[in-house]
């Protein structure tokens, strides 16, 4: 930090125990922690729960490509099953548009046309 680093990266704590003993260490400096489901070794924590015990910046990197991939795994085992989409994981036309924010993408478009 001394250096100049804009925060502090301890790779891989592999339980609350080095967690708490990380933060307790390095208390005061902008802490960073990745929270790796589905195979890494920190135990899982919510941004609250990290913050309070000193994480100011948290990393989920497969949490939501993981939950996506699986969605696609899903939708594709149906399609070859020939069974329609279920009604809770549906969205319509409308509601995809505002999720992709097309109007916005739409007026930068237009503002930068040649």
């Amino acid at each position: 930090m001394k250096a100049g680093a804009d925060a502090l990266y301890v790779e891989g704590p592999r339980d609350d125990k080095e967690l708490v003993a990380v933060a307790k260490e390095f208390k005061g400096e902008k802490l960073v922690v990745t929270m790796l489901e589905g195979g890494g070794e920190t135990p899982w924590h919510s941004p609250r729960s990290l913050g309070e015990m000193g994480y100011s910046m948290v990393l989920y990197p497969t949490s939501v490509i993981f939950r996506v991939a699986r969605a696609i795994q899903r939708a594709l085992g149906d399609l070859r099953k020939g069974v329609p989409m279920p009604k809770s994981e549906a969205m319509t036309k409308d509601e995809f548009l505002e999720v992709v924010g097309l109007d916005y993408w739409q007026d930068v478009e237009n503002r930068f046309k040649p």
